[in-house]
């Protein structure tokens, strides 16, 4: 049986290597180019980290890198994205709930920051999110770039607070597509948004008849499938302080069994898409067995010979974290599962002796066992193109149903991951 403190010192240890991986693997270069000050390009390589007021650059994977401002070069392209260098207002004010102004007027600043193009044409729009983390939506204005103007803000009204809106921006992109007739009744209900501020853009352009020259593409969330497979080690465990001494009293053997499942996992967007929501699906089993012997003389005792053993169907859903490598990365995720029984053997069979007499008995212990069962997960790993490798280790809530009875299961699992 895998002992206690010994689980304990292995997630320790899983714990504390995260970060010294994590902190080896932050860079994340993908191929791109940068455009200098004097319109040259160079490709290379960019660490993509959703970063928008410098980003670093290698001319090969190999070789040292270096930092470039708004002010050293005029743009740069990496994951089919397209950023321009500028010389922007931004506005500054609080923008969470928590940190709104008490009135509506703009705190407007000066800023160096790499526009994201959205729509590049006849009319343009770019995004970026400045140093306090608030959004910033820009129109293209002859070689310069007009901040379009939202605020929220607080006020006291009616005995408590209530948030309002400064929608300013609604008046400068009136004026701003005011070609197409017709425009006002689709300006009226847009929103400080990305994907209404486009709706509104596309309508324009298909109102005009004109083109798009570009368009960053609204991806769906971007997600992997596929199979994963391997080992599992459990060890049961009860414990209890009333009765159920044939449970409480035998060392069940460690079990060791097969994991097999499929998965889909959710990448979250920003922070270079290295958070995501890993959902799995998969079958597990184990088996164990003891020996439970209660002795009063020689001519009285009896010996139980138990057997537990059950396949579980397991929904699991982790949060993952991803440090990425190169053609590959190494992860951690941490999260919840979820089982039902599929098939069990829950057998206890006791033979007594009591002088001459000999006789066998078969009965269950628990007499009556748990089908859904729930636990914690935790893992790390590391992926190499569609391969990866991942141990995991779950703590989970087992199959008592008695309150005096408690019951868990310690799974380890050594799981191989095929993405499709």
């Amino acid at each position: 049986m895998i002992a206690k403190n010994n689980v304990a010192q292995i997630l320790f240890s899983l714990l504390t290597f995260f970060p010294s991986f994590s902190s080896f693997a932050q860079e994340n270069f993908r191929p791109g180019y940068l455009v200098g000050l004097n319109g040259d390009t160079v490709r290379g390589f960019i660490d993509y980290r959703d970063q928008d007021r410098n980003i670093s650059f290698k001319s090969e994977l190999e070789s040292a890198k270096t930092v470039h401002y708004p002010t050293t070069i005029s743009g740069f392209t990496v994951a089919d994205q397209i950023y321009i260098s500028a010389i922007v207002e931004t506005e500054k004010s609080g923008y969470t709930k928590d940190n709104l102004d008490i009135e509506g007027k703009f705190n407007i600043q000066s800023d160096t920051a790499f526009l994201q193009v959205l729509l590049n044409g006849e009319k343009s729009l770019y995004y970026y999110r400045n140093s306090i983390g608030k959004p910033s939506f820009y129109l293209g204005k002859a070689g310069s770039f007009e901040l379009l103007l939202y605020k929220q803000f607080t006020r006291a009204e009616g005995g408590s607070y209530q948030i309002f809106e400064n929608k300013m921006f609604l008046g400068q992109l009136h004026a701003y597509l005011n070609e197409c007739p017709g425009i006002e009744s689709k300006v009226k209900s847009g929103k400080y948004e990305r994907k209404s501020l486009e709706k509104l853009f596309l309508y324009y352009y298909k109102c005009t008849n004109t083109e798009v020259e570009y368009k960053k593409e609204t991806k769906k969330i971007p997600g992997e499938f596929g199979l994963v497979g391997g080992l599992s080690v459990a060890s049961l465990r009860f414990k209890s302080d009333r009765g159920f001494n044939d449970l409480t009293e035998t060392d069940f053997s460690t079990s060791t069994g097969f994991s097999v499942g499929f998965f889909f996992d959710a990448v979250l967007r920003g922070n270079g898409n290295r958070w995501s929501i890993y959902n799995e699906i998969n079958m597990n089993s184990y088996k164990t067995s003891g020996v439970y012997e209660e002795y009063q003389h020689e001519n009285s005792y009896s010996t139980s010979n138990i057997t537990i053993g059950y396949v579980y169907q397991k929904l699991n859903t982790l949060l993952r974290y991803k440090a990425p490598t190169g053609n590959g990365c190494f992860f951690f995720n941490a999260g919840i599962t979820n089982g039902l029984v599929f098939l069990g053997t829950n057998q206890k069979e006791t033979e007594t002796v009591f002088f001459a007499q000999r006789r066998t008995k078969y009965t269950s212990t628990p007499p009556d066992v748990r089908k859904y069962e729930q636990g914690l997960l935790f893992g790390l790993g590391s992926r190499v193109n569609k391969f990866s490798f991942e141990v995991r280790y779950e703590i989970s809530n087992g199959i008592s149903t008695y309150p005096t009875l408690k019951s868990s299961v310690d799974r380890f699992f050594f799981l191989i991951g095929y993405k499709f």
